[in-house]
């Protein structure tokens, strides 16, 4: 077992020092060693695929790869959710699978499936050790493959990769003192930057300089203060906008904060229309955005990206710069804007965020539209804000104006799933000492409640549910709302509410149904008790759509035709 133990040893030597564990006897020798290695940080989650979107958390905070392992058979098949949005959104993790022997698979065995390439091509690489591991060419190739998968995980685009481990028995030491680590070799990736050819550069300046209305749009990022800082500095020079969604983490003085609440609604203003846009980062929220630049293209599309790898997302792509965004920005240097295109753009954002505080102060009644906006406005600065799927991320899309100053947003958009996103702010609670809050619908808490199934939980962790009793999107978009099979078949609507879950799992519990008693239980919230907290916020779903209903329509009315 000297070379399975001598993982952990790679590991630990290549910088991937945290594991999220699954319990089981196969990957038990795996186990051992890396509880065992005094670098190295293990925690066992029962669920394994609460266990990988922990992972994922951990992996997103620290922005360094994390390990996750599991025993053989259907333990690995569940953490493919995780493994897909880790594929799409980026994120590096690396995935130790125990397996039975090959000539087992097939042979009605327990706890036997095919495991190899079980995550099919959303991973970079899949990864198969020997079964024997005495050889010493099969001790330097699981070295070599260990740290090859290391580094292809933390490369981009960073993202998971699987390693299969086939282990015959016995798997457990005989007694403790038997783990030992031996010295090993490990392979280290130097790492490079690209850069844009002399002819290239020339022909990108003289493009730029021609176009008369530049715009940058960022996708999703992780927060970084250095792309932050460049954009600031490229945006400002220039005299050029940048349409920002929250969870594109760019905040400077030319963003353009309320893109969703302008673009919304429908406007018919080829005005508007960049003849250059330059994109960077990875998915954009806005359906209202991408539908008008599909509709109005300009006539240059430019996407950053180092992987040299570009989506054409709104159907005008000409350009792929395989650089680093930071890199780009702070090098170069076209000609400045006439100050027009830049305030035009400054105006039609102030009167969105004038529109918003108008449509908020005249409602009379209370949705969970206001309560995200009352939770938003309220966050203390430098905290992280975690947004589930469905309505929450929607809502707070329209809210960029009012997050706080040093707030990271972060939600699961490379796959936009339900599933995990509560498992995603814990992992990320547990490697850091800010506050962590999780904006989250009913469903997506209900269904990722094994989150709280562990003996990690963080005093940091803060979670706001919206709970309407149902998947209240299907009640707001045209098609199953008005079908009579909508409530049972795709509203889901359930009676469940979150007491009885924080009672269960040692939570505080606060609880509110109308705006007075959001304004008390608001500031309970940021308080410490040494617990994780989760607030429920219960709201009528009819009264709900009606209400964005009527804010949908007041922007058609105000930005429209």
């Amino acid at each position: 077992m000297e070379s399975i133990y001598n993982i952990a040893e790679i590991c630990s030597k290549k910088g991937l020092k945290n594991f999220v564990l699954s319990p089981g006897s196969r990957c038990a020798p795996l186990t051992v060693a890396i509880v065992r290695h005094p670098e190295l940080t293990s925690r066992t989650i029962t669920d394994e695929r609460s266990a990988a979107f922990i992972a994922l958390g951990l992996s997103l905070e620290t922005q360094k790869p994390v390990g996750l392992l599991c025993t053989s058979g259907t333990a690995a098949l569940n953490y493919a959710p995780a493994v897909a949005e880790a594929f799409y959104q980026q994120i590096p993790l690396i995935i130790l699978t125990a397996d039975r022997p090959p000539e087992w698979v097939d042979q009605q065995d327990g706890q036997t499936i095919r495991q190899q390439y079980i995550y099919g091509n959303h991973v970079k690489k899949f990864f198969q050790l020997p079964t024997d591991h005495q050889n010493p060419d099969s001790s330097w190739h699981i070295q070599r493959t260990i740290s090859e998968a290391i580094n292809l995980a933390d490369s981009y685009p960073r993202g998971p990769v699987h390693i299969n481990i086939p282990l015959r028995e016995p798997f457990y030491p005989k007694n403790s003192n038997e783990v030992k680590y031996t010295s090993v070799r490990i392979i280290e990736k130097v790492k490079a930057q690209s850069s844009i050819d002399t002819s290239s550069l020339q022909q990108l300046i003289q493009l730029f300089n021609q176009s008369e209305k530049v715009v940058l749009l960022s996708g999703q990022n992780n927060a970084n203060i250095e792309l932050n800082n460049a954009v600031s500095k490229f945006t400002a020079f220039h005299k050029i906008p940048v349409w920002a969604e929250p969870i594109s983490n760019i905040r400077c003085k030319n963003s353009i904060q309320n893109i969703d609440v302008i673009l919304s609604g429908e406007p018919e203003h080829e005005t508007l229309t960049p003849d250059l846009l330059i994109t960077f980062g990875q998915s954009v929220l806005s359906k209202s955005l991408k539908s008008f630049l599909r509709k109005y293209k300009p006539k240059y599309h430019w996407h950053i990206d180092p992987s040299g790898e570009g989506a054409d997302t709104y159907h005008c792509l000409t350009h792929i710069i395989p650089v680093e965004p930071t890199s780009f920005f702070n090098t170069f240097k076209g000609a400045v804007k006439n100050d027009e295109w830049l305030n035009n753009w400054l105006n039609i954002d102030i009167k969105g965020l004038t529109f918003l505080k108008n449509f908020f102060s005249f409602q009379s009644e209370f949705s969970e539209f206001e309560a995200a906006f009352e939770v938003v406005k309220n966050l203390p600065p430098e905290n992280i804000l975690h947004l589930s799927n469905s309505m929450p991320v929607r809502y707070v899309n329209y809210l960029g104006s009012f997050i706080q100053s040093g707030t990271i947003v972060r939600a699961n958009r490379g796959t936009s799933g339900i599933d995990g996103v509560l498992s995603t702010a814990v992992g990320n609670a547990l490697s850091t000492n800010k506050l962590v809050f999780l904006l989250t619908g009913d469903l997506a808490f209900f269904y990722d409640r094994n989150a709280f199934w562990n003996n990690y939980l963080p005093d940091n962790l803060r979670i706001v549910l919206l709970n309407n009793h149902g998947g209240g999107i299907f009640n707001m978009i045209d098609g199953p709302k008005n079908l009579k099979e909508a409530p049972e078949y795709f509203i889901t609507q359930q009676n469940l509410k979150a007491n009885n879950i924080a009672n269960e799992f040692n939570l505080e519990y606060l609880y509110c149904n109308e705006r007075e008693s959001l304004n008390t239980a608001l500031p309970e919230l940021l308080t410490s008790s040494g617990k994780s907290k989760i607030l429920e916020i219960e709201t009528c779903i009819d009264k709900n759509t009606g209400i964005f209903t009527s804010f949908k329509q007041q922007i058609k009315e105000k930005y429209g035709k």
